[in-house]
Formats: C-alpha cells, sequence, structure tokens
C-alpha cells in the first residue's frame, strides 16, 4: 500500500521532470530563435555594405565629375579659370580659318619688312600693354603660390597685387618673335631694334627664341587639335596641296585681347617694387 511518503516523492519527480523538460524546450525555443534571427542579421549587413559601397561611388564619381567640369576645355587651366578672367566670354564658336600656301587672303601678319605689320603684331600680341594685378584674396583660385610667386605691395604708386599676364598673349608674342627672327625679316628687325638688342647679345636672344619654340611646342601638343586636313590634287602629275580652308572651334581671342589691354597697367620699372626680406627669389630667369 502507498504511502503518503511514497506520493510526495512520485508529485516531487513529476515536478522536477516537468521542469526539466520546459527548461528543454526553453533551450531549444532559444536555438530555434537564433537560428531565424541569425539570417537577418547576415542580410542587414549585406544591405549597409551595399549602401557604403553605393555612397562612397558617388562620391568618388562627383568629384570626378566636378574635376572635369572645372576644366571644360583645353584653353582652361585644370582649376578652373582665374577670378580676373571669369567676366570673358567661354563660348566656343565654328570659326573658318582658312590659311593657303600663298597669301591669297592678303593677311597682313604675313607681310615682310612691313611697319603696318610691325604694328598689327603689336596690337595683336598687347606685349607692351604691361600687366595685370590678382587681388592677394584671389591667388589660391588663380594658381597663384604666395610662397614662391612675387606679390607687388606698394599702394603709394597703385602697385598691390600679384603681377601676371594672359597666356593667350604670351603665346601670340612668341609667335611673333619667332616670326621677327626668321632670316627673310632678321635684317629689317635688327634695325628696328637696334637699340634694344644693342643690350643683349646672341646667346640671350638665341634663348629667347628657344624658349618660344619650346614653349609653342608644347602648347600645340597639349591643346592636340584633332581636326583633319584634306588634300587636292595640284595639276595632273599626282602632285597634292593640302586644303588649308577649313572650320575650327574657337574661343574668342579678340575678346581676351580686349580685356588684357583695357585691364593691363604698365610694367614697372625695375625697383620700383622690391622684395620684400624673406621673399622668394631667383638669381637668373627661369
Amino acid at each position: 500500500m502507498a504511502t503518503s511518503s511514497d506520493f510526495t516523492e512520485s508529485k516531487d519527480e513529476l515536478s522536477t521532470a516537468r521542469l526539466l523538460s520546459s527548461d528543454d524546450d526553453s533551450y531549444g525555443s532559444e536555438i530555434s530563435e537564433t537560428k531565424r534571427t541569425r539570417p537577418w542579421r547576415w542580410i542587414l549587413a549585406l544591405v549597409l555594405s551595399i549602401i557604403l559601397t553605393n555612397v562612397i561611388s558617388i562620391i568618388v564619381t562627383f568629384r570626378i565629375v566636378q574635376g572635369s567640369l572645372s576644366c571644360r576645355s583645353v584653353s582652361e587651366p585644370p582649376a578652373g579659370v582665374a577670378p580676373i578672367l571669369r567676366s570673358l566670354p567661354s563660348e566656343r564658336k565654328p570659326t573658318r580659318m582658312n590659311t593657303p600656301f600663298y597669301n591669297r587672303e592678303n593677311s597682313i601678319y604675313r607681310e615682310h619688312n612691313s611697319p603696318p605689320t610691325e604694328e598689327a603684331w603689336i596690337e595683336l600680341t598687347q606685349i607692351h600693354a604691361g600687366i595685370m594685378l590678382v587681388p592677394k584674396e584671389e591667388a589660391e583660385d588663380s594658381g597663384i603660390n604666395p610662397k614662391i610667386h612675387a606679390y607687388f605691395d606698394n599702394p603709394e604708386e597703385g602697385l598691390v597685387g600679384y603681377p601676371v599676364i594672359a597666356e593667350a598673349t604670351h603665346q601670340l608674342h612668341c609667335l611673333n618673335l619667332l616670326r621677327r627672327y626668321s632670316y627673310f625679316n632678321f635684317n629689317y628687325t635688327s634695325e628696328a631694334e637696334h637699340e634694344a638688342l644693342s643690350k643683349t647679345n646672341e646667346y640671350w636672344q638665341s634663348l629667347h627664341v628657344d624658349h618660344c619654340v619650346e614653349y609653342l611646342r608644347l602648347r600645340l601638343m597639349c591643346t592636340a587639335d584633332v581636326g583633319i586636313v584634306p588634300f587636292v590634287w595640284a595639276g595632273n602629275k599626282g602632285q597634292l596641296t593640302a586644303d588649308m580652308d577649313r572650320m575650327h572651334t574657337c574661343r574668342d581671342y579678340e575678346a581676351v585681347r580686349e580685356f588684357v589691354k583695357q585691364t593691363s597697367i604698365p610694367r614697372p620699372t625695375n625697383g620700383t617694387v622690391r622684395p620684400k626680406p624673406g621673399d622668394y627669389t631667383v638669381d637668373d630667369y627661369i
């Protein structure tokens, strides 16, 4: 006959079994829950990785596009046009350029030993216009390095700013120098510029010419005109002649020339403005 103690023990064993079973169920439930949530964590990590990758791609693309927009043309520096020149028209327009072998266009710039031709080139290049002054606050946007580039600080003479010249007029000045030093013009040039040339020697003059040749060589390679020049038959013996009457995409150089003419001030004589102690200097032309 079962006693009350036996009944109590049986009841305790049953309760313990239920507790163990409950713990097992709870543990199994936790494992199952972990298995169910773990894939979502992977999915979330994957989604976040994709979003992060896209954000990085957008930033990189934006910077590349921004850089390409700031350098819209081979006629502009990579950092963009200096503020002093930003008022110039930036439009490009189709322009007919005809440069035949013979001077059928009667271009004044092709004449030899001619005072009107010399005057035309001087007006075209504005070589005697002087310099333009860039304000100190525009130095960075103008590609000017304050640590090495000369700065005028002479308000009494109205000379405050970084002295600069335009690349376009400098390039045409170099072209004109080559023209003037060509053998068929040199005698005339020597007579017309006797006083100026007498202050230099032949070696210095050759350096000036070499500088201009190299300058124009690099600039022409930089712009690398990808237009084409077709040929025309010259006579019936198979000789060809280039058809140089072609269309090009051009900036308005006349606007640049006029701006330089109106904006420039006479270049001060040596000694009017001097470097301050600690300013960067070089020993000779660079």
